[in-house]
């Protein structure tokens, strides 16, 4: 009986996790959003872009690769130059949005933890 209920309390926690997780996902996906809603234009949704393509990536990207990671970032950085690239990743490190870290940048998502409603330790349990 124990044994089946250890089963239980780990499975529950699983889930927790799970959903916490997608939370997180959810709300740093609305705070980019929030963060580019008066602004318009070309710059401000490539930057957008640029944000929420790198939020999806687990680990610091070099900032040469970054036109890689999908499609639509190929595409809005080709028409531009390697400068502008740059400009962009700085904006978006200045605005909290993005960190430097490991030779590389990454999505700054631990910016909004302080904003949930539970305490939050990014391997998915409580802190």
């Amino acid at each position: 009986m124990s044994y089946a209920i250890d089963g239980l309390v780990d499975g529950l926690r699983e889930q927790v996790g799970r959903i916490r997780r997608h939370q997180w996902d959810v709300a740093w996906t609305n705070f980019v959003h929030a963060q580019f809603r008066d602004a318009g234009g070309t710059t401000a949704r490539r930057r957008r872009a640029l944000v929420l393509a790198l939020s999806r990536v687990q680990e610091a990207v070099g900032v040469g690769t970054l036109p890689d990671l999908n499609a639509d970032l190929a595409r809005a950085y080709a028409q531009v130059t390697p400068r502008t690239l740059a400009r962009d990743v700085a904006a978006l490190v200045g605005r909290g949005l993005l960190a430097h870290d490991q030779g590389g940048v990454r999505a700054n998502r631990e910016r909004i933890l302080a904003f949930l409603p539970w305490s939050f330790a990014p391997g998915g349990g409580e802190g």
